[in-house]
């Protein structure tokens, strides 16, 4: 088995600077992973970090929707994602699931044979240790 980890929101802190980042353990490399993904968003058209050619998803502040006609080419591959439209005249669909679920989507579209299991791991110092080594 493998581990590696995905990181949802802005890891560079250039921006809002808020981020989750989950661990995974996978049947197959990271590098196999991250081609395996690659070539979801090459077939879907899309991209979420522009590591490939596509429409962007989930990059720009406060974007937690995609278009209608990427909402549509996901349904024509069964993605089973939550995704809701909460305004009639925007053709917007909001992720109602968690981003590491869409990713894990993606890398399964395909290689459905890759194993990924999300790893909780719990915190040894629930209220965090050292506030005031940190300044800007």
């Amino acid at each position: 088995m493998y581990l590696f980890t995905m990181e949802i929101g802005d890891p560079s802190r250039d921006g809002h600077g808020m981020t989750d980042t989950f661990i995974y353990e996978s049947s197959h490399p990271m590098d196999e992973v991250l081609e395996v993904y690659k070539e979801s968003c090459l077939k879907l058209g899309i991209t979420l970090g522009r590591e490939t050619p596509g429409e962007e998803l989930f990059n720009e502040y406060e974007q937690s929707y995609i278009p209608g006609e990427v909402y549509e080419r996901l349904r024509e591959h069964d993605c089973p994602l939550a995704f809701e439209r909460w305004y009639e005249d925007l053709d917007r669909y909001y992720l109602e699931d968690d981003l590491s679920s869409f990713v894990e989507w993606l890398i399964k579209l395909s290689n459905p044979e890759i194993e990924l299991t999300e790893v909780k791991l719990e915190r040894l110092n629930p209220r965090g240790w050292g506030y005031g080594m940190f300044s800007e």
